[in-house]
């Protein structure tokens, strides 16, 4: 058991379920990717965002699954009496207003349907742009959210391989924002190879200040317009592979 400090100052329980989970038969479903959903944006300028209130708990454990879930703490031997951890966040969009609306009433309907209940205080209904998963929906396009551009500028160099593999994965989930994002991270990709020693030098520190700077200065990606002709430029070079739609 791990107890986490939450962003508001209250404390969450934490398990580590892995045994359980392999046990456990559960059902498949196949949900589209962010990417997929981001290309039906096109002519959207009004967004919402819910929050389920503590969306695990939601759902009641009947006696068997409750006992499967039970913890050891200082204080004796405890069970949950509903699926533990998380919140289950999702946004809708609409290009009017009356698109909007229709969509969100649509959505709280199934949620009142399934007895589930939102957070008032981190939910947000009808605004010009909304936060989700480390990206800004506005009605311009998709923007980096300032708090990750942030994070990322304020990282100073590595000073191990997991320092670096860190900063890296935080890169790359943005690296469509990135003009030449593989040739750009070459060098510094280099030092991911196969016994390749860590050593980190003046021209890996520059690659790596250049590389913020690109990311500062990131630009709006339009979402994709179907309506309009489409055409796909491919490139590829040793050091990577590049489309652009």
């Amino acid at each position: 058991m791990v107890i986490v400090e939450k962003a508001d100052g209250k404390l969450r329980i934490c398990l580590d379920p892995k045994d359980l989970n392999r046990a456990i038969k559960r059902e498949h479903f196949i949900l589209p990717r962010q990417d997929e959903i981001t290309a039906k944006l096109a002519g959207a300028k009004y967004f919402s965002k819910l929050d389920a209130s503590s969306g695990f708990w939601n759902n009641k454990l009947d006696e068997e699954s409750s006992n499967l879930c039970a913890f050891n703490a200082p204080f004796g031997r405890f069970k949950f009496l509903r699926l533990p951890f998380g919140s289950v966040p999702q946004s809708l969009w609409g290009c009017t207003k009356e698109e909007h609306d229709k969509r969100l009433k649509e959505v709280l309907e199934r949620i009142r349907t399934a007895n589930l209940k939102l957070r008032r205080d981190k939910c947000e209904i009808g605004i010009s742009e909304v936060t989700y998963f480390g990206y800004r929906y506005t009605r311009e396009g998709l923007k980096i959210d300032d708090n990750k551009v942030k994070a990322i500028t304020e990282m100073k160099s590595p000073t191990t391989k997991k320092e670096f593999e860190r900063f890296l994965g935080i890169v790359t989930y943005i690296a469509k924002f990135v003009p030449n994002f593989s040739s750009n991270t070459a060098v510094l990709r280099d030092l991911l190879k196969k016994d390749v020693p860590f050593q980190w030098n003046d021209n890996h520190d520059k690659t790596f200040k250049d590389l913020k700077t690109l990311i500062t200065n990131s630009p709006v990606l339009r979402y994709f317009n179907n309506t309009k002709p489409v055409k796909l430029s491919v490139d590829a070079s040793q050091n990577g592979l590049g489309a652009v739609l």
